[in-house]
């Protein structure tokens, strides 16, 4: 068979005495046809497709016919008819299906996008197959051609197949903390009717929006929670592969179980707390009611806090923070720091009544005081108030007295007072 025009070549050895040879085809869809020639060949052309032709063979010479031979030839195979083609969407492959076709042993079929740049085939011994691999957003033209074990058909007719959208490119996705929600954006896409928005945790529970342009919001975060977040293109129904994935963290929880203590020696504050779930690091910020403030920031679970301002109430609060997000500020507490040293002292004495009456000011930060005189024969003389001022008892004339005063909080006593010293009168009049 010349496969391409559908014509049979027959062919025979030449006789002796033989002026012409003619052969006979008929096929059994009642097609008859001829050729004749003087060699040893001729062809038959126009036979019908997916037929097995028979042969008879005439030799002639100029008085009668010889002997008829026989054989038989088997045509070029039907074209399939009614080509199907359905979209397997989430494989992104296509279905093929056909009626069988006459004279056909195999078949292939084929898709080519309409630009050419892109084809698909698959071949089957039945009336259906799948075309894998497909491009994303393609229009394919599918065709079907039947094969025997010497020629192929002519393409079918084919059918066009539109094959699933493309995934977004390029999706960006911000947090916004404060209102626990995720902003989801991605370029345009023609090819898509609406766009699908999944954040999914690792634990496999998930939130999601829909959209039909270019942007979704997923709110009602809970702290803490880190998030997968794909976006898929649908089109009749047909979703996309995921595009590729943003991972995001939501606000971290709030810290808790702050518990704080005074390092009086520096001034600074010791704090710890529980862990936050969702939390890459903490920041503990304390605020003086004066404005003044010192901070610190941890990775881990505590830090200190240095360089507080003497007798002052600081106000302290913990955060939370990751690479995305700082959580509210954790409940507040508050930290009296240690008392600052005394230095505005005065102090008078009145050997009548054997006393010394000693006067600061009062410290903020400070809710109790001592005075300490010592005089220069070593006694000592020792008084405590809550107030500025206290009286020392059995203060000798005539007497050296260095005094100092200290302040004490209910965690910490300060650093003594510079020493205040003063000289009792010899005499027994009063002195200052």
């Amino acid at each position: 068979m010349e496969c391409a025009n559908r014509t049979g070549v027959v062919s025979w050895e030449l006789g002796e005495h033989i002026a012409s040879y003619l052969v006979q085809a008929s096929s059994p869809d009642g097609h008859q046809t001829y050729c004749s020639s003087p060699t040893t060949s001729c062809r038959l052309a126009s036979l019908h497709c997916g037929q097995a032709y028979n042969l008879t063979l005439t030799a002639q010479d100029s008085h009668c016919n010889s002997q008829n031979a026989f054989s038989q030839l088997q045509s070029v195979p039907c074209e399939p008819t009614n080509v199907q083609a359905s979209l397997v969407c989430l494989s992104n492959s296509a279905a093929v299906t056909w009626q069988s076709a006459s004279g056909a042993l195999s078949y292939q079929a084929g898709g080519i996008t309409v630009d050419g740049f892109h084809k698909s085939y698959c071949n089957s011994n039945v009336t259906h197959c799948n075309l894998e691999h497909l491009l994303c957003g393609k229009t394919y033209n599918v065709s079907v051609l039947s094969m025997d074990h010497a020629c192929s058909s002519k393409e079918s007719l084919f059918t066009q197949l539109h094959t699933a959208p493309c995934p977004p490119q390029a999706v960006n996705v911000k947090v916004n903390c404060s209102a626990g929600s995720l902003m989801v954006t991605w370029p345009a896409n023609p090819d898509a009717e609406s766009f699908h928005v999944r954040a999914q945790t690792s634990d496999g529970s998930f939130l999601a929006c829909d959209s039909t342009s270019t942007s979704c919001s997923i709110s009602g975060l809970p702290c803490g929670q880190s998030y997968s977040v794909t976006v898929t293109s649908v089109r009749s129904g047909c979703e996309s592969q995921p595009s590729t994935a943003v991972n995001v963290t939501s606000a971290p929880c709030v810290p808790q179980g702050e518990v704080a203590n005074l390092d009086c020696v520096s001034n600074s504050a010791w704090v710890t707390w529980l862990q936050a779930k969702g939390a890459d690091s903490y920041s503990v910020l304390g605020v003086e009611k004066g404005g003044a403030n010192s901070s610190c920031s941890a990775a881990n679970l505590h830090c200190n806090v240095p360089d507080l301002l003497c007798g002052a109430t600081y106000t302290f609060h913990i955060t939370a923070v990751n690479s995305f997000c700082r959580s509210e500020p954790g409940n507040a507490f508050q930290i009296q720091t240690a008392p600052c040293a005394l230095t505005s002292i005065t102090a008078r004495t009145d050997c009548y009544s054997s006393h010394i009456t000693v006067n600061w000011q009062l410290n903020e930060g400070s809710s109790f005081y001592v005075a300490t005189a010592e005089g220069n024969d070593q006694s000592i003389l020792m008084c405590n108030s809550t107030g500025t001022s206290c009286d020392l008892s059995g203060a000798k004339c005539g007497m050296q007295y260095t005094i100092i005063i200290s302040a004490s909080s209910d965690k910490c006593s300060s650093m003594r007072s510079p020493p205040f010293k003063m000289q009792t009168e010899s005499n027994n009049e009063p002195s200052v």
